[in-house]
């Protein structure tokens, strides 16, 4: 028995469908709105003396160790992946950010 696998090109029935996939995801979900926030925590205003995080969103935590701040991952765009010349190729967010990266977040060891 022999198995013969197709090579994918642009003239595939497979290729072509999973780019219309990927096109129509896409467009579908750049009209979706970023939803806000579901919860606002005050980094500045967290206690030194103990551990405190808080999800800031996508795959990103903020974390406050006894004083010292550590940002894992940090993902504060409207969408992720591979960024080119007017616009980023990946998912959009779900939800907004908890907080403004630049100004709430201050003496980060990232």
């Amino acid at each position: 028995m022999e198995n013969r696998l197709e090579r994918p090109t642009l003239q595939s029935s497979r290729v072509r469908r999973w780019l219309w996939h990927l096109w129509r995801e896409w467009t579908i979900e750049s009209l979706r709105p970023i939803a806000p926030a579901f919860a606002k925590p005050e980094p500045l205003k967290w206690s030194d003396a103990k551990i405190t995080t808080a999800w800031i969103g996508h795959a990103t935590v903020l974390i406050n160790f006894f004083g010292i701040k550590i940002l894992t991952d940090p993902v504060l765009f409207p969408r992720i992946g591979i960024r080119l010349p007017g616009f980023t190729i990946g998912p959009e967010r779900l939800t907004a950010p908890i907080c403004e990266p630049f100004t709430a977040l201050t003496r980060i060891r990232a």
